[in-house]
Order: structure tokens, then C-alpha cells, then sequence
């Protein structure tokens, strides 16, 4: 049996602004549509159909294009979540991986991220916050350049349990 396919919410939002741009179709291309035929002896029907498809499949793809916000245009560039344990970014690397979602993963000295991108092509981090009491001179000094993320090594260093973030995303208690 073939894996299931889903639908996201940006499709779903496209497929409905699809058809939004067909009804108001039927008012701006196919009145004054209707008027020429009627107009030029031609049938109709026929004349409104064509019109409206023309218009709907020119106004589709102006919307249909590849993401280029926060590269070329203004707009949302990506969302980032944050997990708990280097385990937790161990085990969803895994999975994106496994998915073939997995763009990237890197070590900004304090936080250890992983890039993905959703179906619709939109990337979202995942991220893992050293925290606050374990930040030392090389963490810090990292945050000036992006290194590659070895997750072995940062697990062997803060330990694969540890809770991140405390102090920083999560208040110290």
C-alpha cells in the first residue's frame, strides 16, 4: 500500500484562493464576456467559459510560485521550535531525515539547530538552547561563526538528558 499523502494547510489555503479568484471570475470576466458574445453573434456559453478559465489560470499562477520570503522578498523566512533534550534533536533528525525534509543542521555555539522544509517548501528550525548555567567562554565565542552540527559530540558534552533552554527560553527556578 502506497504511503499516505497529506494535504497541508498552505494547499488547502491556495486551493482556496483558487476558487475565490473563479467566482469573482464570473463577475469580472464573465458579464462583460457575455456582453461581446451577445454583441458579436457568437455563442455565449462557450465565450464566458473560455474567459473565466483564461482568467482563473492567469490569476493561479501569479499565486503558485516558489517561496522567496526572506531571501528576495518580505515575509515569513521560517518558524523555529524549540526541544527539550539533545535526544529529542537526535530522534526528530531522524525523522526528517528519514522523510527527506532535512535541509540542514548547525551549531551556533549556543543553540544547536536543525533546518527542515515542510511540503510546501517553507523551512522551520529545530533548536536545542545550551542552558544558561553551562554557558561557557567557547559557547559563546561560537555565536560568531555557524559551525556543522555533531550532535555526538554536543550530547557527550552537555549530556543527552539535559533540559535546555533553563535560564534563557525557560525562567530558573
Amino acid at each position: 500500500m502506497p504511503p499516505q499523502q497529506r494535504v497541508s494547510g498552505t494547499s488547502v489555503g491556495m486551493f482556496a484562493i483558487v476558487v475565490l479568484i473563479w467566482l469573482l471570475s464570473l463577475v469580472v470576466v464573465a458579464l462583460p464576456a457575455y456582453g461581446v458574445a451577445v454583441l458579436t453573434g457568437r455563442e455565449p456559453v462557450t465565450v464566458v467559459i473560455l474567459a473565466c478559465a483564461a482568467w482563473t489560470a492567469s490569476a493561479a499562477l501569479v499565486q503558485i510560485r516558489p517561496v522567496e520570503a526572506g531571501r528576495r522578498t518580505v515575509g515569513l523566512y521560517h518558524l523555529a521550535w524549540e526541544v527539550d533534550t539533545l535526544a529529542e534533536l537526535e530522534r526528530l533528525a531522524a525523522r526528517l531525515a528519514e522523510a527527506g525534509a532535512l535541509a540542514g543542521a548547525s551549531d551556533h555555539g549556543t543553540t544547536k539547530s536543525l533546518y527542515a522544509k515542510d511540503p510546501d517548501g517553507l523551512e522551520f528550525e529545530v533548536a536545542w538552547v545550551v542552558p544558561a548555567d553551562l554557558l561557557d567562554a567557547d559557547a559563546l565565542a561560537a555565536r560568531e561563526r555557524i559551525g556543522p552540527l555533531d550532535l555526538a559530540r554536543e550530547k557527550e558534552r552537555y549530556g543527552p538528558d539535559t533540559k535546555g533552554g533553563i535560564g534563557i527560553s525557560v525562567p530558573a527556578l
